[in-house]
């Protein structure tokens, strides 16, 4: 019986690590100085994906710690989480060349490491960060984060699907496991899509004076998407305590 425990989850995402650590999958590698894995809690309830590592990643192998994720968590802070207590990891794990969005090819050689860390981590919700992460994990048809920003993408639901199996063991998945005979072959969630902080600062406007962004821009935008994560992870914690009561009870 997998324990499925904080500890269990550490050491699996460390031996997961171990194995794509000298990843030489796609031609990223190439002009890679770190692989940038992941970090964060490993039970975290809240997952955060952005599409590739910058330069500041790429030098010390952390996502999120250039000017864009300095953003980041400011705002994550603000909406009174810590970053401590989230997993954040990217679409791809080496840094594309000049900063380019990543290729279809280079998204599917990372997209198995991408896939175990939701499974082994099973958060409540995934914040997508930016378009091309939006995109990398919502199936359908292309979307754009002006339009989607914010918006609930319920599980089951057609549009959001993550499929893999994992060693053949049956995999609690906190939200709507779709377990077949020899393990699960199906595992969705619920996804957020917020605009990539890059994007709040090339576009919104910031007055050093106030030190306060523009009423109505992006910026704020975003901020109310992060507190509906907040919501809905509140949701989904009551629904599960329930659903445990209901189970103690049998």
């Amino acid at each position: 019986m997998i324990p499925w425990d904080p500890e269990w989850k550490n050491r699996k995402l460390g031996e997961i690590y171990d194995e794509w650590k000298a990843c030489e999958e796609c031609e990223l590698h190439e002009g890679r100085n770190n692989v940038v894995f992941g970090s964060g809690h490993p039970d975290a309830d809240i997952m955060i994906i952005g599409e590739a590592p910058g330069g500041e990643e790429d030098k010390k192998g952390w996502p999120f710690i250039g000017d864009s994720g300095r953003l980041l968590r400011s705002m994550v802070h603000g909406v009174g989480l810590d970053w401590e207590d989230l997993y954040v990891t990217n679409v791809v794990s080496c840094r594309p060349p000049q900063n380019r969005d990543p290729t279809a090819k280079e998204k599917e050689a990372c997209a198995s490491r991408l896939h175990d860390i939701i499974y082994i981590v099973d958060p409540l919700v995934i914040v997508t960060v930016g378009k091309y992460a939006l995109n990398a994990l919502v199936s359908g048809r292309s979307r754009g984060i002006e339009a989607e920003q914010g918006n609930l993408f319920s599980s089951p639901s057609p549009f959001f699907c993550v499929k893999g199996e994992r060693n053949g063991a049956v995999i609690p998945g906190v939200v709507f496991p779709m377990k077949g005979s020899d393990g699960v072959h199906q595992l969705e969630y619920e996804v957020i899509p917020i605009f990539h902080p890059a994007y709040i600062l090339r576009t919104d406007s910031y007055d050093t004076r106030t030190e306060k962004w523009a009423e109505g821009g992006v910026f704020y935008q975003t901020m109310v998407s992060l507190e509906s994560v907040l919501f809905k992870v509140a949701e989904l914690q009551e629904k599960h305590a329930k659903l445990a009561r209901i189970l103690e009870r049998m």
